[in-house]
């Protein structure tokens, strides 16, 4: 009777951490999947989006820091420790609400006839400078003293038909950013026509029948063709003694040229349609006898988008709004509001190993929980509120859409902290700090450096994960033009096979051992990465959210349990931190960097292609390093010192045929409270 009336109460003590873990999981999922859109929504740019996703999780690593050992130090005293870990996860749990919350009183900024003006570049035998179609209502860009960047040429070839000494008079396509055809060479009647027309694309004037000045003669034209072809257009820039000049020819796709702009003078400022800035730099372009009243003219690839490039800040836009207090605003708070989730994970992972270390309920049970919250809360917040305001026929609701899951958040938090203040008898048990006075015994002596190679895979394996993850609701909706309910079901994809999974996990964990998962993980990123190169169909990519249950799920869980063996158990929370601040803060900005840094023109497509690519070669060394080194270096030491295993069962004859189990630290044989720890 007293043995069911225990097990009664463990039962209700499970039940409430349980309905924590569902809620805070549950909201968490909410705020992954559209925090980057709603960057996006309150008019944020994609390179801010990025310094937000670099910065913020930087600056989260403050919270496992400090909580971390914090709470390891409160195990000192048993009696109070139930109050100090309650303490501790519901300030985190309501202060982090209220900071999400406080995202969504960030003011917007909207950026109006945002456009890509028409522009060339242009160079003569003495100078060189971009011509640049004016933006509505406003004057040419005013370029700061220190500006400095990349213009990408393509397509340069001489042009007759515009002199560089005379105002454009046509508004029109010969400043177009792209020329689909080369031309190897240009006619012209002679040096006194030449020139003296209005500019007009050479592909137009062909589709007339006509050319840019018709020859006299055919000799004449042969002649000139002849120079053309012999002379391909030199654009030579000069820095104090040195020159170097780059030839185009019609095999050459791009010259890259690194210069400065100077402002458009009031005074080269033909009319209200066209803006003239010089370079800076000494730049002049070879013209052959017979084009000396010619010009090179070069198309710019991408002037607008290549995050290097000069123009980048000269697109036309209006802005509505700061856009500088936007942006500092938001990054203050998100990197602010960031600490605490990362910070509730540690405390949780840490509640559940000291919880369940002296009972049969393994971790696996709860962290299923936490996958169903993950599954259901994002598709069903965001459905319901369409829904709703579908039925009541509102155009321009007062919440907006991406809002709605960071207040879904915000609830969820609030719950999940009045229910850890209010239930007393929820297993938040003191992790074993006496255990510190007994010598060091239960400090093994080489798990150190074990601990540090497991650090380093979990930041990998974050990298990989932030570099998939932090920019997908992106790729989904502004590349693939799916609809938003496809980011929220992402989620769902991937936690809900989970759940079978992470039930068995211990056991699947005991099986397998924790570096063949770790190693199943990385190859389970390729076939992500590979799917979502050749997916263009946006309904498709949850096939690849699907194996998240092997990259995120089971290598979770078994990132937990290693880090619970290699740790002392008076160190238990700090180590759970540790695994947290490497996975989810250090590798999570370091893949926000990279698929900031990878990505082409807003597309992430090189940047998976890239990380499929890391992630064969990071699972094939893993595969090396741990078959033909650490594994038999364990199996000899293993021999030799006599040390037995417990899972005597699998050794030698599981079906894997070559399980070896990992070491296992600071573990108390049960039958003798005063024999050393085994080590295996």
């Amino acid at each position: 009777m007293t043995q069911e009336k225990n097990d009664n109460n463990v039962g209700l003590s499970f039940l409430s951490l349980k309905c924590v873990l569902f809620l805070f999981f549950g909201g968490l999922g909410c705020i992954l999947a559209f925090l980057p859109l709603h960057m996006r929504d309150i008019g944020l740019t994609g390179n801010e989006g990025r310094i937000v996703s670099i910065v913020a999780p930087c600056i989260a690593i403050i919270g496992p820091m400090l909580v971390g050992p914090l709470s390891d130090r409160w195990g000192a005293g048993a009696t109070q420790y139930s109050r100090h870990m309650r303490g501790l996860l519901s300030t985190f749990l309501l202060v982090g609400a209220i900071a999400y919350t406080s995202l969504l009183f960030v003011p917007k900024v909207s950026r109006l006839q945002q456009r890509n003006p028409a522009v060339n570049f242009l160079c003569t035998s003495d100078s060189g400078y971009v011509l640049q179609e004016k933006c509505e209502d406003s004057e040419c860009y005013d370029w700061p003293d220190d500006n400095f960047g990349s213009l990408f040429l393509s397509h340069c070839n001489y042009s007759c038909s515009y002199n560089v000494t005379e105002p454009p008079s046509v508004a029109g396509a010969l400043y177009s950013t792209k020329s689909p055809n080369y031309h190897d060479d240009v006619d012209i009647d002679n040096d006194e026509e030449a020139g003296s027309g209005s500019p007009v694309l050479e592909e137009e004037a062909e589709s007339k029948n006509t050319y840019l000045g018709k020859p006299n003669n055919e000799d004449h034209s042969t002649k000139k063709t002849t120079k053309a072809k012999e002379a391909p257009p030199h654009l030579c820039l000069t820095s104090s003694s040195k020159t170097m000049c780059h030839v185009y020819t019609k095999f050459s796709e791009q010259l890259t040229i690194n210069v400065s702009l100077l402002p458009s003078p009031a005074t080269i400022l033909y009319d209200t349609k066209w803006c003239r800035f010089p370079v800076s730099d000494k730049v002049s372009c070879h013209m052959p006898p017979g084009y000396q009243k010619c010009a090179v003219m070069c198309d710019l690839l991408d002037p607008y988008s290549r995050q290097n490039s000069l123009l980048v800040d000269a697109k036309c836009q209006k802005t509505i709004g700061d856009d500088q207090v936007t942006f500092w605003s938001y990054l203050i708070l998100r990197s602010f509001a960031d600490i605490f989730p990362v910070t509730v994970v540690a405390l949780l992972d840490s509640c559940l190993i000291t919880a369940t270390r002296d009972t049969q309920v393994g971790i696996g049970s709860h962290l299923a929980i936490a996958a169903l919250g993950i599954a259901i809360f994002p598709p069903v917040s965001l459905y319901s509120y369409m829904t709703v305001i579908d039925l009541l026929g509102i155009s321009n609701p007062t919440v907006p859409l991406y809002a709605v899951p960071i207040i879904t958040f915000a609830v969820l938090s609030v719950i999940a902290g009045i229910i850890v203040i209010f239930d007393k008898s929820m297993p938040l048990s003191p992790v074993d700090y006496w255990l510190h006075s007994n010598s060091g015994s239960f400090v093994v002596k080489g798990a150190g450096i074990e601990t540090v190679a497991v650090t380093v895979v979990l930041v990998l394996l974050g990298t990989l994960w932030s570099t998939l993850d932090s920019y997908l609701p992106w790729h989904l909706l502004l590349e693939l033009k799916g609809p938003e309910l496809l980011v929220a079901l992402t989620l769902t994809a991937g936690a809900l096979p989970s759940i079978p999974f992470l039930c068995y996990s211990e056991s699947i964990i005991n099986y397998c051992g924790h570096s063949h998962l770790f190693i199943t993980a990385f190859t389970f990123y390729i076939i992500r990465f590979t799917g979502l190169v050749y997916f263009v169909n946006p309904w498709w990519i949850l096939i690849c959210e699907a194996l998240e249950v092997f990259t995120l799920g089971i290598m979770w869980a078994t990132a937990m349990l290693y880090m619970k063996q290699l740790v002392s158990r008076h160190l238990t929370t700090s180590g759970q931190a540790l695994a947290v601040i490497a996975h989810f803060c250090l590798g999570r900005s370091i893949g926000a960097v990279l698929g900031g840094v990878l990505s082409e023109n807003d597309s992430l497509i090189p940047v998976y292609q890239i990380s499929a690519v890391v992630a064969a070669v990071i699972a094939s060394l893993y595969f090396i390093i741990y078959h033909c080194c650490i594994r038999p270096k364990c199996l000899r030491r293993s021999t030799a010192t006599g040390y037995r295993n417990p899972h005597a069962p699998l050794q030698g004859t599981n079906a894997n045929g070559t399980y070896t189990p990992l070491k296992v630290y600071n573990r108390r044989d049960q039958t003798n409270n005063n024999q050393q720890p085994n080590r295996y």
